[in-house]
């Protein structure tokens, strides 16, 4: 699971099957199959190219247009024609040179090498102080990932977690501070979750230097290339970019800004059309709602054309298959080369003791080896509470079992049935009566 289930994922690759070429399926299905820092492009460009499918016709990369470059959509309706490159966006360079993840990621990993289970650790991360106000890049101070174990996790780390081991109930502090990196990690036998404090460096404060904009320019240069002489485009994807589902502030630029200054700057681009994704809380369910956005800008010079190309792309959204969370946690599954463990894994529901249903895609994986029982447990708490161990004390063994689909989501629910005591597990009685008795208590 990505962006959208592989189960809705593979019936787009089926139905896009019916405009595209062999060739093109076969190169979606290819790169859908590998992992890769750039796979949620083919996944928005499978879904987009699905949802156009459905309100005209589409062509994808044709190669009759008479440029250099094959654009990503030539679309066609009684209303409305126009060609459009796909961009998903990110943030990734900007988490690149500010690695504040890697330095999570290795503390964590010496936490568990160093076998520490007591307290909790916070990161604290500075920047130089002229970073803040609008139109200065906003970095920490932070090394290359290359550097991190030299600058950061090197001896004096060492003798730092010593200390921790040593004597865990007190407060320790690592603190490096030079011209390249500003760090302080603290172990505190109070905390019990982690922490950490560093500046935003992923809000836009210059203008054109910014992810969306490098993005706009990009395509702009594909669109002039193409050879297209009507109503050209960029849709913009969220692949995990802030600008693409937040406002600006007073420190910041806002997506309207980015956009229409990229626009002030490119007359050859008629329309720029930003779809993010936003997650919203869910009371009912527990769980993130996750809906994508749609806005438009369109050039003056096709200003005629906006109203007609806003009631086109305001029905793209509903077309979309349900979204299973958010771009940048969809890359970071994709990327972890976890096993697949399906939408329920951690999840489970017990009937008193008379059913209980979990994932049936985690069991299979659990049952396949693919799973550690310890993290099997841990996902779903039953280190405290195990409702088959509860089952085997009790002796009930399973009477029956059945699956109850999952729908579009990439997992299925199994329900087991208990069944009364049974002398296959239960100690023996001296009569029936007395095993009556049993099951009803």
């Amino acid at each position: 699971m990505a962006l959208v289930s592989r189960r809705c994922l593979q019936q787009l690759l089926i139905e896009n099957a019916a405009f595209l070429s062999p060739e093109q399926t076969e190169q979606h299905v290819r790169l859908l199959n590998t992992l890769r820092e750039d796979y949620l492009a083919t996944e928005w460009e499978v879904v987009l190219l699905n949802a156009l499918s459905k309100l005209g016709q589409v062509r994808h990369e044709p190669r009759d247009l008479g440029g250099s470059r094959f654009l990503d959509v030539v679309f066609e309706n009684p209303d409305i024609q126009f060609a459009a490159d796909i961009a998903t966006v990110s943030d990734e360079q900007l988490h690149r040179r500010n690695p504040v993840h890697r330095i999570y990621a290795e503390l964590a990993r010496n936490v568990r090498k160093w076998r520490i289970t007591t307290g909790g650790f916070a990161v604290s991360v500075g920047h130089s102080p002229h970073v803040l106000g609008r139109d200065v890049r906003r970095d920490l101070l932070l090394p290359p990932i290359a550097k991190l174990n030299e600058v950061i996790f090197n001896d004096d780390f060492a003798t730092f977690m010593k200390r921790v081991v040593k004597d865990p109930s007190s407060k320790h502090v690592h603190r490096v501070r030079n011209a390249t990196a500003d760090v302080t990690i603290t172990y505190d036998s109070t905390r019990e979750l982690w922490g950490g404090t560093h500046l935003a460096y992923t809000v836009t404060n210059i203008i054109d230097d910014n992810p969306v904009f490098h993005a706009l320019r990009s395509k702009a240069r594909h669109l002039k290339q193409s050879g297209y002489g009507g109503l050209r485009g960029v849709i913009l994807c969220d692949g995990g970019c802030q600008l693409l589902r937040e406002g600006g502030s007073s420190s910041e630029y806002s997506l309207q800004q980015v956009v229409a200054d990229f626009m002030r700057q490119n007359r050859s681009v008629g329309f720029v059309v930003a779809i993010g994704v936003q997650g919203k809380s869910s009371i009912a369910s527990r769980e993130r709602d996750y809906r994508a956005t749609v806005k438009i800008w369109v050039a003056k010079a096709h200003a005629a054309k906006k109203e007609t190309l806003s009631a086109f792309f305001d029905k793209i959204v509903p077309l979309f298959p349900p979204l299973e969370t958010s771009p940048s946690n969809a890359l970071n599954r994709v990327l972890s080369g976890s096993p697949m463990l399906g939408s329920f894994f951690g999840g489970y529901e017990m009937g008193g003791i008379q059913y209980m249903r979990i994932s049936a895609v985690g069991l299979l994986q659990l049952l396949a080896g693919n799973v550690s029982y310890s993290d099997f447990a841990k996902a779903h708490g039953f280190e405290e509470r195990n409702p088959f161990a509860q089952a085997v004390r009790g002796g009930r063994v399973i009477r029956s079992s059945r699956i109850e689909s999952g729908g579009t989501k990439d997992d299925d629910w199994i329900v087991f049935e208990f069944g009364a005591t049974d002398a296959a597990l239960a100690p023996f009685v001296p009569s029936e009566a007395a095993q009556s008795t049993k099951d009803n208590g």
